[in-house]
């Protein structure tokens, strides 16, 4: 199986304005493929977003980067999702 990069220009220009201005999300996985595609189109439509990640933590902040230039807010956490007690501790950090 190969894998994909995430290409900006490839994706369908839809514009829903800034709608989610004043929320939080949380994407799971977000410094590749999917993940950061959809945690980038949170931030541009105004939603603050918390990029989480297992590995690639340069990755993450890069994502986070992306979404700051929108004008919105980017936090990468590094957590396992599979342990309850990252997960906790992702979500305290994220509250905080």
């Amino acid at each position: 199986m190969s894998s994909v990069e995430f290409d900006p220009n490839r994706v369908p220009k839809m514009d829903f304005g800034r709608a989610l201005v004043g929320q939080k999300a949380l994407v799971t996985g977000a410094n590749s493929g999917i993940g950061k595609a959809v945690a980038i189109a949170l931030g541009k439509a105004g939603a603050d977003v918390v990029v989480n990640y297992v590995v690639g933590e340069e990755e993450a902040e890069e994502v986070v980067a992306d979404i700051e230039a929108t004008g919105a807010r980017g936090l990468a956490v590094r957590a396992d999702v599979s342990s309850e007690e990252e997960v906790r501790a992702m979500f305290r950090q994220m509250f905080d």
